[in-house]
């Protein structure tokens, strides 16, 4: 099949150079298996289309690394089917920000965050020199959110149900 449409901001203007991908979800013994992916980048008018896309329910993503934005949505694609008129609306999503500090109250610089919500939407940043964080544009969805040290001196730690648009999610890091 396939899958055609386009991706409009918020304000209902065309989005060029979105990256859209879609993925087949299988069941594979008894657990989801991701396959068959197809990837178009959106044209001057915000157009895309998507070939050879097997039926199934399809995970179609709508990612623009410039806004920082992303969307998901879940499509069901039956055999022989082509859907010609999908419009994905892309608009400025909410952040989560924050803190981190050491057990001393010291501000931490560089430490990785990142989040994560079941609908795949998905950011990360890293702490500047005063320990503050701000994960941009999210979906209106709750988030897991994973602050990690990545030279391994500091526990990892994670929150989850943290609803975008907080403004106090702060950790405290403690040294192994």
């Amino acid at each position: 099949g396939t899958i055609e449409g386009k991706v409009l901001s918020d304000k209902n203007k065309p989005l060029p150079g979105v990256n859209v991908s879609s993925t087949a979800r299988l069941p594979y013994y008894q657990k989801e298996h991701y396959c068959n992916s197809r990837t178009a980048i959106t044209n001057e008018e915000g157009k895309f289309t998507l070939k050879n896309i097997m039926p199934a329910d399809i995970r179609l993503t709508a990612r623009s690394d410039e806004l920082g934005i992303s969307k998901t949505l879940f499509i069901r694609l039956a055999k022989a089917e082509n859907i010609t008129d999908l419009t994905i609306i892309l608009g400025k999503g909410l952040p989560i920000s924050g803190r981190i500090l050491n057990n001393n109250n010291e501000p931490l610089e560089g430490i990785s965050i990142s989040a994560n919500s079941k609908s795949f939407s998905y950011t990360k940043t890293k702490t500047d020199k005063d320990g503050f964080y701000e994960l941009k544009n999210l979906l209106d969805d709750y988030y897991s959110v994973f602050v990690e040290d990545g030279n391994d001196d500091y526990i990892n730690i994670r929150k989850d149900n943290v609803k975008s648009g907080a403004s106090d999610v702060n950790f405290i890091l403690e040294k192994k």
